[in-house]
Order: structure tokens, then sequence, then C-alpha cells
């Protein structure tokens, strides 16, 4: 206890620790005026990214992101703040811990949003494998958290094992259950090509993990409103499956699957223009125009990959 009053009382930062501000601005949200989810995890991967290399004084990668539970929703207006710290190394690799907090400043409320777990790898330099130097917890919390690291390391490296015997012992298929109105899994298949631009790439001129994450929820978003004609969120309460990510300079392709629950659908969802485009509360020809010209400049982009392919 004296141990831990001395080194509150000499104002002791972890030198890890960093901390990310942002506003939510409309260009931030989704239909909802909510902050996009995968916008979201770009500055989570961002911040935690800037604490891992602080750590190891060299450039490091996301190797994977534990299970995230997003407990509220944040809407435009509100400020964002991001705390990353590298909760313990190990020999190449280290876990940072990220918590997220919104903030309203007019009423000084804040609230907590999520907290996370990544993992980041140190890259190879010139002189070979990087050995990270050890993390020394000083307060009674970083100790925890030093501790349940290389807990939660553990089961991460045990997983994987699981998940690999499982696919490769189970040979017979579960029964399915015919229900009324089902849709088939086929009709929710939605896969996704991206054409990696300068603007998704990092410091390091390949693809930003927080990219990847992002298009990952988008097309989670768009396979999930394949069962039902209605607004799509990320539950609260859903966990956010441990992610493992690759990187590629030239073309991002993935697939991935997520537990999404469903909203009621909108009145205004049921009613159509003439020519058969959906609208939705406060839509003009601006914006519809300018969705067309977006959905034409992701075609053009995806014609140049296939190009490029063939």
């Amino acid at each position: 206890q004296a141990s831990e009053s001395s080194v509150i009382n000499e104002g002791y930062r972890n030198p890890t620790e960093l901390k990310m501000s942002q506003i939510v601005l409309p260009c931030h949200a989704n239909h909802r005026g909510e902050l996009s989810v995968g916008q979201l995890l770009k500055w989570m991967d961002s911040t935690a990214c800037l604490s891992a290399e602080r750590h190891a004084g060299c450039s490091c990668i996301t190797a994977s992101v534990d299970d995230i539970h997003f407990e509220l929703t944040i809407g435009v207006g509100k400020v964002v703040n991001i705390i990353a710290k590298v909760n313990r190394a190990f020999s190449s690799s280290m876990e940072v811990g990220i918590l997220v907090n919104c903030e309203d400043l007019y009423t000084d409320r804040q609230w907590k949003v999520c907290q996370a777990f990544a993992t980041f790898v140190a890259r190879r330099t010139e002189a070979g494998k990087v050995q990270l130097k050890q993390v020394i917890p000083r307060t009674q919390l970083e100790q925890m958290e030093y501790s349940l690291a290389a807990e939660r390391r553990r089961m991460r490296l045990l997983h994987a094992e699981i998940i690999t015997d499982l696919l490769s012992s189970s040979t017979a298929q579960p029964e399915c259950q015919e229900y009324q109105d089902a849709v088939p899994a086929e009709q929710t298949r939605v896969e996704s090509v991206e054409l990696v631009l300068p603007p998704h790439t990092n410091h390091q001129v390949s693809t930003f993990g927080g990219q990847i994450m992002a298009w990952m929820e988008n097309v989670a978003t768009i396979s999930a409103r394949c069962v039902q004609t209605a607004w799509t969120i990320l539950s609260p309460a859903t966990p956010w499956r441990t992610l493992r990510c690759s990187r590629s300079r030239w073309v991002s392709s993935f697939s991935t699957s997520f537990q999404l629950r469903m909203l009621r659908t909108p009145p205004h969802r049921a009613a159509q223009k003439a020519d058969g485009q959906m609208t939705s509360p406060g839509s003009s020809h601006r914006g519809a125009q300018f969705s067309s010209l977006r959905m034409a400049s992701q075609m053009s982009e995806l014609l140049n990959v296939c190009l490029r392919v063939s």
C-alpha cells in the first residue's frame, strides 16, 4: 500500500499509455445517425498500434483482436475517448488493452462503450527478429492486467487448437430444422473484393488493420440484411469474435460472419419511388446522386482489379 500511494503521489503514468479523442461527425455515422462500428474499429486499432510501437520502438502489426462487447452506441456530436496501453510483452508479441469511453460535452456525462484486447507483433528489422523489452507493472491495476494477459494468451492459443481439431475431426452434418419463411444460407452469402488504395494503408505502406475490420463489419451488415428487410446493427451484447488480420498491398479479399440483431422495419422503408429506389428520411436528390457516384466509383475500382488480375 505504501508503494502504491508513493506511485500515485509521484504522478505516475504508464509510458505506453496513449489517448485519442475524436468528435463524431456526420461523415463518421451510419444511416441511424450513430457512430459506425467500422470507424470506431479504425480509431481503436490506430491508438493501440501507436501504444505498441511506443513500447517496441519499431513498426508493429495487428495480429489479432479478442471479443469486443459494444455496450452502447455513440451519436453524432459526442466525443469518443480511446485509451490504449501495453499490458504485457512476450518475445516478439505484446497485448494492448483498449478502453473506449463516450463523453457528452454539454452535460459532462461519460460512459463506457467497450473494452478490447489486441495482440501486436513487432516487425522484423534488418538485424533480425525483435526481442521486446519486458513491461514492469507499477500499480495494482497494472499488476492484475499483467497476470491476466498471460492467461488470455494461453486461452487464445488453446482456442485456436480447439477450432482446428473440430474442423479436422467433424464429418457429420448437423441436423437442420425446417422453419416457415426460412432464408437459405447461401442467399446471405456476401463476398467483397476491395482495391487497396493509399488512404487504406498505414505508415508501413500496407493495408491498415482497422480498415480491414471496417470492411468486414460492412460485409457482415449487408449479409444480415439479406435475412430480413430491416435495419441491422451490431447488438450491444454481441461478441466480436477473435479476428486475425492478413494483409495485401494490392487486393484485400475476405469473407466473415458476425452475430447481428435485426431492428423493426421503419415505416419509411415501405415507401419506394416510382423508379424502384428506396428512400429514407432526409434523403435528397443530391444525396442520391452522391450515392450513385460512389457506386460508380466502386465499380470502376473493381473493374480495375479484374483487369489487373486477368
